[in-house]
């Protein structure tokens, strides 16, 4: 029953972060993932056993407990966010020896790039001016970031991704307020056509 449990949790938390049409948004994968994390220090899940679950997935438990570890200690709000929060329940049960970072182009690489990549997303700013251009759409996936000159950066496209999207710039000082480009939708206001081709490009 453990291990089926464990089981579920992880492919929940897989299918979220490896497909575009994941159940559940990243704040919840978060939540998931500490829940997860838990269960396997509450029952002393064998090493083995992390390596055996998801074995032919991108990412098994294993990469994906260590690939999260490298993510959330990059990308937290302080120690009373959620971020943290999943931070010291993976600390709990992986500790670094020399490493400094997912070992590049394994299943842990994987599931850090992901999650980096869902954590982008989950913030990004999405504005739509209404009429039938080329760029219809406007998308800001970096307004978190701490670089200036990478907050600025858009994304220019039509629904459908049938227009061909292209990066650009607004002055920094438009930042604070770009109501100018159009009413602000959710990013999952956008057909799947167009989540994935932004997807896409942001990889």
């Amino acid at each position: 029953m453990e291990y089926r449990n464990i089981e579920r949790l992880y492919n929940v938390a897989y299918r979220s972060i490896f497909t575009i049409n994941g159940t559940l948004p990243y704040s919840r994968v978060t939540d998931c993932l500490i829940r997860l994390v838990d269960m396997v220090r509450e029952t002393e899940t064998e090493e083995f056993t992390l390596q055996t679950i998801g074995e032919f997935n991108e990412a098994c438990l294993s990469d994906l407990i260590i690939g999260a570890f490298w993510h959330y200690t990059e990308r937290h709000g302080g120690q009373s966010s959620k971020g943290y929060a999943a931070l010291s329940s993976l600390g709990g049960i992986y500790w670094p020896n020399m490493e400094t970072g997912p070992e590049p182009d394994t299943g842990e690489n994987c599931a850090y790039e992901m999650l980096n990549l869902m954590a982008v997303l989950s913030n990004a700013r999405v504005f739509d001016n209404g009429g039938e251009s080329m760029d219809r759409y406007t998308l800001f996936p970096y307004l978190d970031s701490e670089d200036s000159n990478e907050q600025c950066m858009f994304l220019g496209f039509a629904d459908g991704g049938r227009g061909f999207s292209m990066w650009g710039e607004v002055n920094n000082s438009d930042i604070s307020n770009l109501s100018f480009l159009g009413k602000e939708i959710s990013f999952y206001e956008l057909s799947k056509d167009s989540q994935n081709h932004i997807v896409m490009r942001v990889q």
